[in-house]
């Protein structure tokens, strides 16, 4: 488990990033900055000029007492930012679309896209720029950007202040709920002295004329003649209901009366103060203004827009840099290699068998270190290998793999070959097959000279018997391993190991040796590869040190995709570690007291051969 997270988290680190990325291909990713620009000057080269035109203006806060009805928190730190929010809204852009589609056949997208906004937060200036195919639409859209705010500003000016009146009338509504209980209960109290009740009578026509006369204000607009003589009415009205109050005051003495006297008169107040801002607002709602203290129209330009041009180039360079970081974050990644023996274990979920050093550390020419160098690192390591494999198939119960690299040139045949030697040392019974039928490099290794004798298509197409074709290569004293070659038919690789035939052959063979290897082509450049390791038990992967991590994920899936379960990894053309490396002394006492390296060609006896056979 704790080797696994190891792995987990080296493989993370070695994850390259967009900054690296870059700075490993900074060759590419300025190319294609290049390539943006030179494709911005090309597009500006098709593309008809543009003028901009540029209309400023100076806001002020124009907010009255509906503002303080409405929001009692206006920051007026904010209201340049506000106004330029408004300028920015879709509102703006549609009533300036609707006064420019006439002569121009302008969109509100095309305005959006079109304007730019500048604000100067100290001077409360706002500097509107529009960009126009001609200088006429350029001039044309600023003047009609400033245009549709000023519109757009009186207009929410109307819709706050009919907020506030109705928010105001809402209250005075209450308010008058509140006087006509008030007044239920005064009645109650004054039902026993007459006086008490004509007073309180008159002053509840008084009242209710006051009423009349306040709505009857309302409903006229605040340029209508009869206004002047309706106000004087009731500020009449009013004042006798002052007076009343007053001698209705001197004359109580009842607490409670005098508490919803009290209570009445406060009410009324109330609703005089509202009905007086009710007035303020309707008149400053028909007076508001758009808020601007001074206006610069735009002036009609003369020459297209250079700022335009750069703009679009940076535009155009900063998509090719991000287009060539892309590229290069994708290569970086394509390109990651696998630098230890852990990394493997993150991708192939699959444990490490053994590492073996690259032979040129250690002097070796022979591609059979545990025949010529049994005593070097490297032929320690196969053995490290044999052992691994025995006891992970003893507990798989697995008698069969096969060694499978991505590529050409990871060494699997070399570890086919000399893993056999090593397990076949150790007392097991192990076969060899050589199935990569266009290579053959495993008989050539164990052989010397390509062997052209009978093989695997004599077995599966029945002409021979497995016992009667196997070359048994003496390795030892009483030890020896059994090769299987191609054969001599003439057929097609794909269609042999395809058949049934096939299928059979490799599911009885398994059953007459202790271990059996098999040699095929690499897995992600032949196809039949993938046939032939869905007939092992196992598969045992080879993986050469500085491989590219993307293949070794791509081998992974086509592994899982046929079924046959990952034993390990072997690791190749490692660096030599110092741990690596032993005594002679303890060598020869692993290999065992009168070991004699046979460093010529491994002789070969020949099994039963057939007369005549040319």
């Amino acid at each position: 488990m704790d080797r696994s997270r190891e792995a987990e988290d080296q493989f993370a680190s070695e994850q390259p990033s967009l900054l690296s990325s870059a700075w490993r291909y900074r060759w590419l990713v300025g190319f294609m900055g290049l390539l943006g620009v030179i494709a911005g000057l090309l597009f500006s080269a098709f593309r008809s000029p543009t003028y901009r035109a540029s209309a400023a203006v100076l806001v002020e806060d124009s907010s009255s007492l509906f503002e303080s009805v409405i929001d009692q928190n206006l920051d007026p730190v904010r209201f340049v930012s506000q106004q330029v929010e408004i300028l920015s809204s879709n509102r703006v852009a549609l009533e300036a679309a609707s006064s420019l589609r006439t002569p121009f056949g302008l969109t509100s997208d095309q305005v959006s896209q079109a304007m730019d906004i500048q604000a100067d937060h100290e001077a409360s200036k706002i500097t509107v720029s529009f960009e126009g195919e001609s200088p006429q639409l350029a001039k044309a859209g600023a003047d009609a950007i400033i245009a549709s705010y000023e519109k757009v500003v009186q207009e929410q000016a109307r819709e706050r202040g009919d907020a506030a009146l109705l928010k105001l009338t809402e209250r005075t509504e209450e308010h008058e709920i509140r006087l006509d209980e008030l007044q239920a209960e005064l009645a109650d109290l004054n039902a026993l002295d007459p006086v008490r009740t004509e007073r309180l009578q008159r002053f509840v026509d008084a009242l209710a004329k006051l009423n009349q006369l306040q709505k009857q204000r309302e409903s006229l607009g605040a340029d209508d003649a009869r206004l002047p003589g309706i106000r004087d009415q009731i500020a009449d009205l009013e004042q006798d209901l002052r007076l009343w109050e007053t001698i209705t005051r001197i004359e109580e003495s009842d607490p409670q009366l005098t508490a919803l006297l009290s209570e009445q008169r406060s009410i009324l107040d109330q609703m005089a103060v509202l009905r007086g801002r009710q007035d303020d607002i309707t008149i400053e709602a028909e007076l508001a203004g758009p808020g601007i203290r001074h206006k610069d129209p735009a002036q009609l330009p003369t020459s297209p827009a250079g700022a335009a041009l750069s703009r679009l180039l940076g535009v155009f360079g900063l998509l090719g840099l991000a287009g060539g970081t892309a590229l290069a974050y994708m290569l970086a990644v394509r390109s990651r290699v696998v630098t230890s023996r852990i990394m493997p274990e993150a991708v192939l979920d699959a444990p490490y068998l053994a590492e073996v050093p690259a032979f040129s550390l250690e002097g070796i020419k022979s591609p059979l270190p545990v025949r010529v160098a049994p005593t070097s690192a490297s032929a320690e390591a196969f053995r490290f290998a044999a052992v691994a494999i025995e006891s992970r198939s003893s507990m798989a119960g697995s008698r069969s793999l096969m060694m499978v690299s991505a590529t050409l040139g990871a060494g699997k045949t070399t570890v086919a070959a000399n893993t056999a030697i090593a397990a076949a040392r150790e007392g097991l019974r192990v076969l060899m097959i050589d199935a990569d039928f266009g290579n053959q490099a495993l008989t050539q290794i164990l052989l010397g000279d390509p062997f052209s004798e009978v093989g695997i298509t004599e077995v599966v197409d029945g002409v021979d018997r497995l016992q009667d074709v196997v070359q048994h290569i003496v390795i030892g004293e009483n030890r020896s391993v059994d090769l299987l070659s191609r054969g001599r038919r003439p057929v097609e690789a794909a269609t042999v190991l395809r058949s049934e035939k096939a299928r059979q052959f490799f599911a009885e063979i398994r059953e007459s040796y202790d271990l059996v290897i098999v040699d095929g082509p690499p897995m992600l450049q032949v196809a039949y590869a993938g046939v032939l390791v869905r007939y092992v038990d196992s598969a045992v992967v080879v993986v050469p040190h500085g491989s590219r991590v993307g293949e070794l994920e791509e081998l992974a899936d086509r592994i899982r995709l046929s079924g046959t379960p990952i034993l390990g990894y072997v690791y190749t053309k490692a660096p030599l570690r110092q741990e690596m490396t032993a005594s002679e002394g303890s060598m020869k006492d692993i290999l065992g007291k009168g070991f004699e390296v046979n460093e010529g060609k491994p002789s070969v006896t020949a099994s039963k051969r057939r007369a005549g056979r040319s």
